[in-house]
């Protein structure tokens, strides 16, 4: 549930200044295994450290890493393009988990033929197509899969489970700024309610049952807008306005907040508005031109 953690979840609980990010996790857990596990060369607090924490954020800017070449943190996590091996790992991993046909790129030829042309990561154009197919790749994942109303209606049963056990299992706020504690919020939080006499936990010990009959949360409605409108319609809509045009049940009972989840999300290709395809760089194998070029 690493992204549901991060995003959904922790953005409830966490003050809006808080700048904690699953890339900055990765770095502590990264230094507490420098500091724990003796035998590993690279010591904690050392360059090598810092530069393979630098790595694994993209901060190629650290003043600490003037002396590196910057093309290499574009391996990790490329805030240049979007094309590292965390998306064509997850990629390749999730169509085979999930048995869908979208991996339609190939990764060889990507990895094999790259180039460092004024230390940017650059392509041969005669496979400006399989770049063009990655983005695509990922956006049909998007699409289709990872925002698909049920996957939406689970994941908000999930975090409803993470809410009702903050405070009471864990103090997620503070536990996930502790390397020991933080590796022990994993999927087992699930069978940890569960199992859990707890009284404060019975609303979490419901919601996990019905996850199991799926009995999950059911969608009423799904709107899809153009930028303009969503840009403009963002905050306006929330559940408190939702309910005020509902009408009460056969009860009279009118709806509450509390009982309506608003999902909001876009969909794009890896960089928001901009189409990464823009900011990637390409190569003529046959040597006509000597320099990298966009298309």
């Amino acid at each position: 549930y690493s992204h549901l953690f991060d995003g959904p979840f922790l953005s409830q609980i966490l003050e809006p200044t808080a700048t904690w990010t699953h890339e900055w996790a990765s770095t502590m857990l990264f230094e507490a295994m420098l500091r724990e596990t003796p035998e590993i060369p690279i010591k904690s607090g050392s360059q090598d450290a810092a530069f393979i924490q630098c790595l694994i954020e993209g901060e190629w800017a650290d003043p600490r890493m003037k002396t590196e070449k910057r093309f290499l943190f574009d391996i990790v996590s490329n805030s240049r393009n979007s094309i590292d091996v965390d998306k064509i790992d997850y990629i390749q991993r999730d169509c085979r988990c999930m048995n869908v046909p979208y991996i339609s790129f190939n990764t060889q030829f990507l990895i094999k033929e790259m180039r460092v042309y004024d230390d940017e990561i650059c392509y041969p154009e005669k496979y400006s197509m399989e770049v063009s197919k990655l983005f695509k790749s990922r956006y049909n994942l998007h699409h289709d899969c990872y925002n698909h109303k049920t996957i939406h209606a689970y994941e908000l049963m999930v975090v409803d489970v993470l809410l009702e056990c903050h405070g009471v299992l864990y103090d997620f706020t503070k536990d996930i700024y502790d390397a020991e504690k933080y590796l022990m919020l994993d999927d087992s939080i699930i069978d940890e309610v569960q199992y859990s006499e707890d009284p404060r936990l019975e609303k979490a010990r419901e919601i996990i049952e019905r996850m199991q009959f799926r009995q999950h949360y059911r969608c009423v409605g799904e709107k899809g807008l153009n930028r303009v409108t969503a840009e403009r319609a963002w905050t306006d809509i929330t559940a408190e306005a939702i309910c005020s045009f509902a009408d009460p049940d056969e009860n009279g009972e009118d709806l509450l907040p509390s009982e309506v989840a608003v999902k909001k999300y876009t969909i794009n290709h890896g960089l928001k508005r901009d189409h990464p395809l823009n900011n990637v760089k390409f190569f003529d194998k046959k040597g006509h031109k000597k320099e990298s070029y966009p298309l």
